[in-house]
């Protein structure tokens, strides 16, 4: 509960390195009425989840450092993190071998290709956050 009795805005963690899609998507999120924070890399991603648990992390497959894929696989390995489902997005293409790699993941619930619309988006993570997402559904 917040300071104001009212349930707690649910807390989505954003992994991206380019900045001006972090702050497209954080502003979109915020004002969809969730509580946004963002990372950089995986690297630092694993040190906030640590320190303050997000509701879902939504991740870019491709980044310096500590990739997405890394990223996925870390928290997954963690019993304190295995259950913190997961968005991946991607401007890439996934080959089968990457598409295997994904869906070998429980805590991912889903993808979406870039570019996508902020509707796209908003739309995955309420999905997600109501715990009505199964398997990995596409967006492109």
């Amino acid at each position: 509960m917040s300071d104001a009795g009212r349930p707690a805005k649910p807390h989505v963690l954003l992994v991206d390195d380019e900045p001006d899609t972090v702050l497209t998507l954080s502003l979109g999120i915020e004002m969809d009425g969730l509580r946004v924070s963002s990372a950089r890399d995986g690297g630092q991603a694993l040190e906030m989840v640590a320190h303050d648990a997000p509701d879902l992390v939504f991740t870019d497959l491709m980044m310096p450092a500590l990739d997405g894929v890394e990223l996925v696989t870390r928290l997954w390995a963690n019993p304190a993190t295995k259950g913190i489902p997961v968005l991946v997005m991607t401007g890439r293409f996934l080959d089968p071998k990457m598409q295997a790699t994904l869906e070998s993941f429980a805590n991912i619930r889903g993808v979406i290709q870039k570019p996508f619309p902020l509707k796209v988006v908003i739309s995955a993570i309420r999905r997600v956050l109501n715990h009505r997402g199964t398997g990995i559904p596409r967006h492109e």
